[in-house]
């Protein structure tokens, strides 16, 4: 099969009669793809796509992901999804500057595209494009994603067969691409999501306008060919309810009428299912709810990369939060704003439909009799929310979760070293330094605290070892 396709000649077929001449190959070494209809080009892409997938793993490059309380780790080489390729480069083992992780990324790219050229491919440069994430801190201690796009140093190139590199594009992080048929972006903005939605929604109600179907077929063509085609995907998306709630309001508010529905009908009928009395259009947000709800329980606790990948957000959700073992039952409104955006901060946004959900495998007991969640003993201090932010970010610096983790041994008072200014704070906080904010905020409460403890002292169980 391989001589016939490297040795083919191609003619021209038109209406007046064959071409005289022909095309055919002329390199010494050569290497092709199994052609376009070949029955044999998947299975053949499979086998070939295993092999480079595997020596590109055992160069070191790809995804190294280490979950923080169960210390589960994993190595995702790539994603592939026949020819659509997603070179990631990720090390939660190490802490790498923008620097370091810009040269593993062109060193990941250039392995993966000498790869592709000795099986025959290689990259289409202008098709490619990537995201450099890193991030800068603000002078009240938050962070934001910066600007790598705008640094040129920062540049990736793809290596052609001919042994010439090409530069492709820098997207921004907010800048989404159309991927598997979702447009996607590392900060999850999903305005260019919501907006192909929109577009899809609107361009079917203008063919259906002059169409002129029956009341019976808007609602069948509704169910079975408008919301697949525009509800694709929607489980990853990761906007606010709120966005979700209305973004197709106006294409129902054309459709309705369109099945025998006065236009003036409350927005909410609309949204509400047939078996609710309601006109049956599939409200968004719902749809998006029940959708990740069931990717969830798809692949959470499976030995996946995809489960792996959803055990590793929930732990650091739940150090993040520092409140509870089953961070999906707190209270998103109290809460999330501790929280970074997440696909499991969007699932947790949804839970005023009153879903329970508990992981039985979350590997994480308090290290003493009597103890507690520190930001849950905060929050009972009577703090405010923006103090509660800030000393949540103290908790999260100094890697505590528990009472017991800042009390010395006997268990009366705190530990010496958390009632300790650096010597240098004052200098330091004159220049707005976040990580000096973060010392300072560390004595909000610390007398309260420390009475609190002497007070508690006798319903604490410790244990010292040698």
């Amino acid at each position: 099969m391989l001589t016939a396709i490297e040795e083919m000649k191609y003619f021209l077929r038109t209406a007046y009669g064959d071409s005289t001449g022909f095309v055919g190959s002329k390199i010494e070494i050569k290497f092709q793809g199994l052609c376009q209809g070949n029955g044999a080009a998947p299975a053949g892409w499979a086998v070939i796509s295993i092999t480079i997938l595997q020596a590109h793993k055992e160069k070191g490059h790809g995804a190294h992901f280490v979950c923080p309380i169960s210390n589960l780790s994993g190595h995702l080489a790539a994603i592939l999804f026949v020819d659509d390729t997603d070179i990631v480069h990720m090390d939660l083992r190490e802490n790498q500057t923008v620097e370091e992780a810009h040269v593993s990324l062109q060193d990941s790219i250039y392995n993966w595209g000498q790869l592709l050229i000795a099986t025959g491919g290689a990259f289409k440069p202008p098709k490619c494009f990537y995201h450099l994430i890193s991030y800068v801190w603000r002078a009240n201690g938050t962070w934001r994603y910066a600007a790598n796009d705008e640094n040129e140093e920062l540049d990736i190139s793809v290596s052609m067969p001919d042994g010439s590199p090409v530069p492709i594009k820098h997207l921004s992080v907010d800048t989404g691409r159309e991927t598997l048929g979702i447009f996607t972006c590392p900060s999850g903005n999903a305005k260019d999501q919501i907006k192909s939605m929109q577009e899809k929604a609107q361009g079917w109600l203008d063919r259906a306008k002059e169409g002129k179907l029956r009341r019976r077929d808007v609602w069948f063509l509704l169910d079975h060919q408008l919301w697949p085609k525009v509800g694709y995907g929607i489980c990853s998306l990761l906007v606010p309810w709120r966005e979700l709630d209305g973004c197709l309001r106006n294409k129902w508010w054309q459709l309705v009428p369109m099945g025998g529905l006065i236009r003036s009908a409350p927005h909410k009928l609309c949204g509400m299912s047939i078996g609710f009395y309601g006109a049956g259009c599939p409200h968004v947000g719902i749809k998006c709810f029940t959708a990740q709800v069931n990717k969830l329980l798809m692949h959470y606790g499976c030995k996946s990369k995809n489960g792996l990948k959803l055990k590793l957000s929930l732990e650091y959700m739940i150090v993040e939060l520092g409140i509870s073992g089953q961070p999906l039952q707190e209270s998103y409104e109290k809460y999330s704003s501790w929280v970074t955006n997440s696909w499991l901060k969007s699932l947790w946004e949804k839970h005023k439909f009153n879903v329970l959900v508990e992981f039985a495998d979350v590997p994480l007991e308090f290290p003493r009799e009597g103890d507690q969640w520190l930001m849950k003993l905060f929050d009972t201090l009577g703090f405010n929310r923006d103090e509660l932010r800030r000393l949540n970010r103290v908790c999260i610096h100094h890697q505590v979760l528990f009472l017991s983790c800042i009390l010395g041994t006997l268990g009366k008072r705190l530990d010496s070293k958390y009632l300790k200014q650096r010597a240098d704070a004052e200098r330091w906080s004159k220049i707005s330094f976040p990580n000096i904010r973060l010392i300072e905020t560390s004595h909000f409460g610390q007398k309260l605290l420390s009475n609190w403890c002497q007070q508690k002292s006798n319903g604490l169980a410790w244990e010292v070892s040698a």
